[in-house]
């Protein structure tokens, strides 16, 4: 089974590349290969390459920078996935993507579930929404019919939340900061689950190897939830756990709301996904949804110590 790989310069992209390294079936592409904002590019290589699966790992993630960057966020994240299911739907391929709780506006007390209706708050939100309502139609006759039928080509839509891997995020920044200050402000109402690359890489492959063709959107995070503050928290208790030299600590570190943290960006203060569908649909991945958010942390930062990348 060939698989095809767009976006392997980002986090989750290099996640894959670590857990498919072994396997000669599978092609990467990054940025320098092909532009995903062109659709002949895209195209040229699916013709090129055949693949039974594929996966688009490739995202417009600055979400403070999408305000003024409208065009390349919709570029990236609407048009180039539409060209991607196009292909897929007409050629009989499996797509998966990936999408996010952006899509929410974080009104909801209780956590999103797949049909909960959507509302961006910014255009990072928009442009992902976008990219969903895209797949959907190049895939289905009827936009709003979410399982199709298992003989017919598929789509998976992976909603997921605060990705953090190989690259610049919001764990690294706490440690880098813990390493430079005293005192630390974090903030402490709005509320997500931290989702490890390597995670979600794993749990998409499972889905993929196990041949169930439900194609819709499901929800994909770890069990348990948290606050920015409380996922700061946690990352100075496994550095002191860990004996990572560090000035910062826990009773140092102060919670403020999201309105004095300055920010271009309205984002939703409810993050937290209902993962009950995918489980229900694809019970091989429990093992990955039954997951504490803290253990995949925990195991982050004690291979950043390991590899001495902090």
């Amino acid at each position: 089974m060939t698989i095809l790989i767009f976006g392997k310069d980002g986090q989750l992209g290099r996640a894959f590349q670590k857990c498919l390294r072994d396997n000669k079936n599978v092609i990467f592409l990054g940025r320098n290969e092909c532009d995903i904002s062109n659709e002949k590019s895209i195209t040229q290589y699916l013709s090129l390459y055949k693949p039974e699966v594929l996966i688009n790992a490739a995202a417009f993630t600055a979400v403070d920078l999408a305000e003024s960057s409208e065009a390349i966020a919709y570029a990236v994240n609407s048009q180039a996935p539409g060209f991607m299911a196009r292909y897929c739907a007409k050629h009989g391929k499996q797509f998966i993507h990936f999408s996010t709780d952006y899509v929410f506006d974080g009104i909801k007390k209780e956590p999103y579930i797949e049909t909960d209706s959507c509302n961006p708050l910014n255009i990072y939100g928009k442009s992902k929404l976008s990219g969903e309502l895209k797949i959907k139609e190049n895939f289905c006759q009827d936009p709003q019919r979410m399982i199709m039928d298992q003989s017919m080509a598929c789509f998976i839509i992976l909603r997921s939340t605060w990705i953090y891997g190989d690259g610049a995020n919001f764990i690294r920044s706490i440690i880098r900061l813990a390493k430079e200050r005293e005192t630390l402000n974090v903030v402490s109402d709005q509320y997500g689950v931290p989702v490890s690359a390597d995670w979600l890489a794993n749990l998409t492959l499972e889905i993929i190897n196990s041949q169930i063709k439900n194609s819709g959107i499901y929800h994909a995070v770890p069990s348990g939830k948290t606050s920015w503050y409380g996922v700061a928290q946690y990352i100075l208790e496994c550095c002191n756990d860990f004996k990572i030299n560090i000035k910062l600590q826990v009773e140092d570190l102060h919670p403020i709301p999201a309105k004095e943290y300055p920010s271009p960006t309205i984002r939703p203060m409810n993050s937290v996904l209902s993962s009950e569908l995918l489980s229900s649909i694809y019970p091989a991945n429990r093992k990955f949804l039954n997951e504490d958010w803290k253990i995949g942390v925990r195991k982050y930062i004690q291979n950043l110590r390991d590899a001495e990348k902090i």
